[in-house]
């Protein structure tokens, strides 16, 4: 499935993204917020996919695909999809399936480890950020980090030199997110049109559905109702 299309982003839009404060005034902001929707509707995707299988050797089978999606996308250097990819299979309703992951491949298991070190949050995310600036061909940038460094950036000094707006614009305060934006290539857009379900607790209670905890009784069939409306 050719679930990658591309799109530009202005470096603009990224700093009116964190700065201001009527978002929905600003129409150039869409790029922005799809790319965002998109991330997360990644990140869903995985989870519905896994849960919506009944038996674990299935389910397993199907995190084993996500996995190598994963490693796929590293290829490509879309950092972005990468990063929801790992989102989904991090989330609390797909961590917790214990039967699921004991049948994962060693080998499929071992090589997503990697890309969890590759996008993890240590030392800043010091492993995506080393890849990041030794990437010299096309590549998609982890947005949900980009955009934070962007919000430090703009959260870190005044806009304006002086107690009130009435003061000199503070450059310096954009010489600083404009190095922060200059990091990144032209950002390609995901786009990926499927019905999910996005509800966490319904998540959660197909995953204790799925595999109980102790003590647990079986769970509703709210999950599947939902892929037959």
């Amino acid at each position: 499935m050719d679930w990658v299309m591309f799109s530009s982003i202005r470096p603009r839009d990224l700093v009116r993204q964190v700065s201001m404060s009527e978002k929905a005034r600003c129409k150039s902001l869409i790029h922005v917020n799809r790319m965002i929707e998109h991330f997360n509707q990644v990140a869903a995707w995985v989870k519905n996919y896994v849960l919506f299988r009944d038996k674990p050797k299935h389910r397993a089978i199907m995190l084993e695909k996500m996995m190598r999606i994963g490693r796929k996308l590293r290829e490509m250097n879309n950092y972005n999809a990468l990063g929801a990819i790992i989102a989904g299979i991090k989330s609390s309703c797909v961590q917790r399936l214990a039967a699921t992951r004991e049948l994962i491949s060693p080998q499929v298991g071992k090589d997503y480890a990697r890309l969890e070190l590759l996008m993890g949050s240590s030392k800043s995310h010091a492993a995506y950020r080393l890849a990041w600036e030794n990437t010299s061909t096309e590549r998609i940038p982890y947005l949900p980090l980009h955009l934070r460094d962007l919000a430090s950036a703009e959260q870190g000094s005044s806009t304006y030199l002086g107690a009130s707006e009435r003061g000199r614009v503070n450059w310096k305060k954009f010489e600083i997110m404009g190095e922060v934006v200059s990091r990144e290539m032209p950002i390609r857009e995901l786009v990926l049109d499927v019905k999910l379900e996005k509800d966490e607790e319904i998540l959660y209670e197909r995953s204790i559905q799925l595999e109980p905890s102790p003590g647990t009784a079986g769970a509703s069939e709210k999950f599947k109702q939902f892929f037959k409306r």
